[in-house]
């Protein structure tokens, strides 16, 4: 459980990045509760126009900004509403891959979690995930309202709080990535590419997210935003970095500033809650350590490329990545998430064991 720390405020923190901070600031004791008013940092989409498109795999561009951390995610759950998230990362469990987000982006308000000592304890047929593969440029309200997304797989697991009902640090969950969507993966963050690996982060680290959060993420340019990390225990992670609602699931990162720019680095957690401190979120570790004891998955970080897989829209067994011919990623950075020094031919797959999904009648 969090219980108070020693951080300087928020604002300072803030100054000392635009001053240059390096892992060796400083951070001054000043009491705070750290989880105290800490908010959701989901979008309620419920009662909105939709203007999205639903796509088939088979019409999906090639040039799309494809499947992976910071993509606009829209959630249906039967019952309760329509809500709006951003993608963290991409992970494994055996030869199936999951895309990562906060837990309360799948759940109601009153459901701790999908499953507990293995036994599930919510319906995860209530809750539909669609993600945003093209067309995705614009942020805020928007990026859940507009652009050409496509239907996941089940949602595989999730958790929003504990027993006890603390939500720091105890918030995250997966859903599958069907294999005909296999080929629009990427691992890497827009803008600022990375992780290279996974990381703890420490106080005065610089980090990154890209975020489809409300007026700091209305446009390209700013879904992406550095800020600085103020500390963080094996579960749970506080920093100094403009978020709002819609940024909930966002990957979070450390970067470095280079000549070429801000980069990525190692993977440090997904952002859940807006708290007096700043933003904060379950670290890597945890996460996959929740998922291990509720629901009995064994995850693993996917980091580089995704081994390609057959695809079975293509009749000639096509392995495209995503990327364009001259080279640019899926959101026209130029990162396109691959490796170069290719791909293996196939990536076997494995089952999950779910019964295939039932859309909820009525």
């Amino acid at each position: 459980m969090l219980t108070k720390h020693a951080i300087r405020p928020v604002v300072v923190a803030l100054a000392a990045l635009a001053l240059g901070a390096s892992s060796a600031v400083a951070l001054p004791a000043l009491d705070a509760d750290a989880t105290s008013d800490a908010t959701r940092a989901v979008i309620d989409l419920t009662g909105e126009p939709d203007g999205t498109t639903t796509l088939q795999a088979a019409s999906v561009p090639a040039a799309s900004t494809g499947i992976g951390p910071g993509a606009p995610l829209r959630i249906e759950i039967e019952g309760d509403g329509t809500y709006g998230c951003t993608a963290s990362w991409i992970f494994a469990d055996g030869a199936d891959l999951l895309l990562g987000a906060a837990g309360h982006c799948f759940l109601p308000l009153d459901v701790a979690t999908t499953h507990e000592d293995g036994a599930e304890v919510y319906d995860r047929n209530r809750t539909t995930v669609s993600v945003c593969v093209v067309d995705c440029e614009f942020g805020g309200i928007s990026s859940f309202l507009s652009g050409g997304y496509v239907e996941l797989g089940s949602l595989v697991y999730a958790r929003q709080e504990s027993a006890s009902g603390e939500q720091v640090g105890w918030d995250f969950g997966v859903v599958e990535i069907p294999a005909e969507l296999e080929h629009l993966v990427r691992t890497t963050m827009p803008v600022f590419g990375g992780p290279t690996e996974a990381v703890e982060m420490a106080s005065g680290d610089q980090v990154c997210h890209y975020g489809n959060g409300v007026a700091v993420g209305e446009v390209f340019l700013t879904k992406a935003r550095s800020g600085l990390g103020l500390f963080a225990e094996p579960d749970a992670w506080f920093a100094a970095t403009a978020a709002a609602p819609g940024d909930s699931g966002s990957a979070l990162q450390t970067c470095a500033t280079t000549a070429d720019g801000i980069v990525g680095e190692g993977a440090v957690g997904t952002l859940t809650h807006i708290t007096l401190l700043g933003i904060a979120g379950t670290t890597d570790a945890r996460s996959i350590e929740l998922a291990a004891s509720d629901a009995g998955l064994a995850l693993d970080l996917v980091l580089g490329a995704v081994p390609a897989v057959e695809d079975p829209t293509d009749p000639g067994g096509s392995t495209d990545d995503g990327s364009t011919d001259d080279g640019t990623g899926d959101d026209g950075t130029g990162d396109d998430g691959s490796t170069d020094d290719g791909r293996p031919e196939e990536r076997p797959r494995g089952k999950s064991g779910d019964a295939p999904r039932q859309r909820p009648q009525g």
